[in-house]
């Protein structure tokens, strides 16, 4: 074996053991670093050889060495996936090839992929993706995606244009998904208590306005355009502050409009640009109103750590097709793979989550345990799966299905 891949895999193992602990505390609040690792039961804190990744697990036979508790084999299983995503990524960019100058690329991607990994193990855990995460790995491919071809290093990522725009489209197309699944969910009533300052409704009127500005935008300019004009709309609606909490338009007259406003473009040969511009105008607005909604939250969370009371959160009451850190997940996974290879992801989760949503039904019918929230399983953990397939075999997948397509026709 290529000694890097295993070093690569070794590296992988050491940073699954501090994936878990990400995985852990994060939702809970804590910090990452302090205090060091202790059992979860009895509270002892774990020795330097408690914490080998794998080994230390099968020594122990799976029980704490205080208290005797079962350690949950997630943990070496999450330690040994790190490991496989770490080897995968050096064997897909061999130090033979990338050199020394890529060293900085593959650790951008090791770092990437922990952080996916963590992803899928928050979701599976909260059914949520905390914003910190996603706008850490936001920010990270898009910071990468510039400095290293800046400074000259060979880079893993698309060049930065296309990493900014798949950002900013993959993230629209997704919200624009989640409103009208919602939409559809609430039969076309306005939400019971839409967000304030900015609610949903600011990330539809975003689409609007960004099909619009990409309309009467210079030739090659409708992004560029649409992105500009959107990113006005949550910025004055902060501005306008809580006097002026009536939008301008109810939400599903919004989502009404887009349609029509899709077709009537078509009829003169601008469907192209106006779907440019309704995408990037969603996804505009939804990652500046995500920003907002982050720092409210981290706010609200603060100001209850030091016991004032916080408003109540009665947004849960709406239904959802799926949460909003989905959405914002789109972001990343616009920013790795660009616009084909979000379709190719976006098409490999809903396949593979669609069927083990339906095998896991069928047990559960068997079992008897059939609830509400036994039916709703996380969409995050497929995201990253499709994220994943699609940068290893993206390109082959769309061959694939693309000569389906004109075999079928």
């Amino acid at each position: 074996m290529d000694p890097f891949i295993l070093l690569a895999a070794v590296l992988g193992l050491l940073v699954g053991s501090f994936t878990n602990v990400l995985a852990y505390r994060i939702p809970a609040g804590r910090s990452v670093v302090h205090p060091p690792s202790a059992c979860p039961t009895c509270a002892r804190r774990l020795s330097p050889a408690e914490l080998i990744p794998v080994l230390s697990w099968a020594v122990q036979r799976g029980r704490c060495r205080g208290c005797q508790q079962r350690i949950s084999v997630r943990y070496p299983l999450v330690e040994l996936t790190s490991a496989g995503l770490y080897a995968g990524i050096a064997t897909l960019f061999p130090l033979a090839a990338v050199g020394t100058d890529g060293l900085p690329g593959l650790a951008l991607l090791f770092a990437a992929a922990t952080l996916l990994l963590t992803v899928t193990l928050i979701d599976l855990d909260t059914k949520t993706i905390p914003d910190g995460v996603n706008f850490t790995l936001l920010g990270l491919l898009l910071l990468g995606g510039y400095a290293l071809p800046a400074l000259g290093l060979p880079s893993p990522l698309l060049p930065w244009a296309h990493t900014v725009s798949g950002a900013v489209l993959a993230c629209g197309a997704m919200a624009l998904l989640a409103l009208y699944a919602a939409l559809l969910l609430r039969r076309g009533r306005e939400r019971l208590d839409p967000s304030v300052p900015l609610g949903y409704v600011h990330v539809a009127l975003g689409a609007l306005v960004g099909g619009i500005g990409a309309l009467i935008a210079q030739p090659g300019l409708a992004l560029p355009s649409a992105a500009l004009v959107s990113a006005a709309v949550p910025v004055v609606a902060l501005l306008r502050g809580r006097a002026h909490l009536t939008p301008l338009l109810p939400e599903r007259v919004i989502l009404g409009l887009l349609p029509v406003a899709l077709l009537s473009a078509a009829r003169w040969g601008r469907a192209g640009d106006a779907l440019t511009g309704i995408l990037t105008g969603a996804g505009t607005a939804a990652l500046i109103c995500g920003l907002v909604w982050w720092f409210l939250d981290r706010r609200a969370a603060a100001a209850a750590a030091r016991g004032e009371d916080a408003a109540p959160d009665t947004a849960a009451h709406d239904p959802e097709g799926f949460g909003f850190g989905d959405v914002k997940f789109a972001a990343v996974m616009g920013a790795l793979l660009g616009g084909p290879g979000f379709l190719v992801a976006v098409l490999l989760a809903v396949m593979s989550g669609a069927a083990f949503g339906v095998f896991r039904l069928i047990i559960l019918r068997r079992a008897g345990h059939v609830t509400r929230d036994a039916r709703e399983i996380p969409f995050g953990p497929w995201l990253v799966l499709g994220t994943l397939l699609s940068f290893l075999w993206g390109q082959p997948i769309l061959n694939w299905y693309l000569t389906l397509l004109g075999a079928g026709a």
